[in-house]
């Protein structure tokens, strides 16, 4: 079967296909409209005040970021499937909402698997009946794997079960109603046959291969809005005469750090708000309607201005938030190479095809925040070993399909990886926590 993946990512929603006989993944074109990038439906919901209409997506994302009164506006509804709101999703976000936030989610992943279908009928001669869906998501706690797990099984089956349905970026309550009552009547589709976690699917599209007859060791840090995904793998590729595909093996188990591109967002906030002084709630709604804009400004060109107050890039690095990010995000990756000791020390000091190097690769929408990519380089201690490591860019390549990066679509692309080709491992359970959690 064809192969489609859906990457929900907490500020945009991306995806890839790969064909049944195909060695690569395509990016998918989904939002044209999109004042992200073509590759990217922004993860909005809006209902006006009235409580009449629901919007999703591009939609959305133009009605909060304009002066329309709003019942709500969520632009990062990925957070209501987080460990610690994931008890709340049946309920609605606000009292006077005619809808739950687990109905609003699975409208606008609906919306995606529609778009995408859409996209990907422009390229391939494409039969949904022999198309296999997939829906990335973070590195799950044994604690909190099975009750996430039931919530997204139950969205895929709306999503998936509903191509080519009457879901829009706008419609009315009525509609929406409509919508979701025969969508979730739907007959269901078979399981999922891997499970797409985040950091195993950017390093499935971002890790290089190694020469023939050898291999490799590789951190993949892939920075989202929502969270920060951490993988380490070692590479391993037979010889060329072999039939065995390149395997991909885990050395730790892998771990999700929830804050990222969300912890900069409060910490622009809060610095702006300083500055700003009292009586500035307008003001502060304005900026936080549009956030990912001025952020991007920000880290691109060093500076924000906004009502006359202007911030600097070095400033917002040199706050608590951001330093205790990275102060996290480096205890996280020292913690996974002492982990990994134990299970690299064999390779390390392997007399043929030792491995004695470390490849960083950053993904995501924030691979190119340079204070997060400071914090690893040089020599690094692996147990009781010491490689040196650097970072290999992330190209994206001529042609590439879509106005986003490969950086940015690592994940929906790594993700239709064959099943076959999937990484497997008896690892301990992985590691969840806030970037401004206490470290043990």
């Amino acid at each position: 079967m064809d192969t489609l993946c859906i990457d929900f990512g907490t500020s945009s929603i991306r995806a890839a296909i790969r064909k049944q006989k195909d060695s690569v993944s395509h990016p998918l074109a989904i939002a044209p409209r999109s004042q992200i990038d073509n590759a990217s439906i922004p993860s909005a919901i809006f209902i006006p005040i009235a409580g009449d209409k629901i919007f999703f997506g591009d939609k959305a994302l133009e009605a909060g970021l304009s002066a329309q009164p709003r019942l709500l506006f969520e632009s990062s509804p990925k957070s209501w499937l987080s460990p610690t709101n994931i008890s709340q999703v049946h309920q609605s976000e606000v009292s006077s909402a005619p809808f739950s936030r687990f109905q609003l989610i699975a409208g606008l992943l609906a919306l995606a698997v529609k778009d995408s279908i859409v996209a990907g009928k422009n390229i391939f001669k494409l039969k949904t009946s022999a198309l296999s869906y997939r829906i990335s998501h973070p590195v799950w706690s044994t604690s909190d794997r099975q009750k996430i797990a039931v919530v997204y099984d139950q969205l895929s089956h709306i999503a998936f079960s509903t191509t080519g349905s009457a879901i829009m970026q706008e419609m009315s309550t009525d509609q929406f109603n409509l919508w979701y009552k025969k969508a979730s009547q739907a007959s269901k589709k078979p399981s999922f046959d891997v499970e797409v976690e985040e950091p195993v699917a950017a390093a499935l599209e971002l890790l290089q291969d190694p020469s023939p007859n050898n291999r490799s060791a590789t951190l993949v840090v892939d920075v989202g809005a929502g969270t920060i995904d951490l993988g380490l793998f070692v590479s391993v590729l037979p010889d060329e005469y072999s039939k065995v595909t390149r395997k991909l093996i885990p050395m730790t188990p892998a771990r999700s750090l929830f804050g990222a591109g969300d912890e900069i967002d409060d910490a622009l906030i809060k610095l702006v708000a300083e500055r700003l002084g009292p009586n500035s709630g307008i003001d502060l709604a304005a900026l936080k309607n549009d956030i990912r804009r001025s952020k991007e400004t920000l880290f691109e060109t060093g500076n924000l201005v906004f009502r006359k107050v202007q911030v600097s890039r070095e400033e917002l690095v040199r706050t608590d938030k951001l330093q205790k990010m990275a102060s996290g995000l480096k205890t996280a990756i020292m913690e996974m190479l002492e982990d990994a000791g134990s299970r690299f020390k064999a390779q390390l000091h392997a007399s043929n095809h030792g491995i004695s190097h470390l490849d960083v690769v950053f993904a995501g929408g924030g691979a190119n925040l340079q204070f997060l990519r400071k914090i690893i380089g040089g020599i690094v201690a692996m147990g009781d070993a010491k490689l040196t490591s650097s970072q290999t860019e992330v190209t994206t390549p001529r042609g590439f399909e879509v106005d986003a990066s490969r950086a940015r679509m690592a994940v929906a692309l790594g993700g239709t990886t064959p099943a076959a080709d999937w990484p497997r491992t008896e690892m301990q359970q992985p590691i969840i926590r806030s970037l401004s959690s206490p470290f043990r």
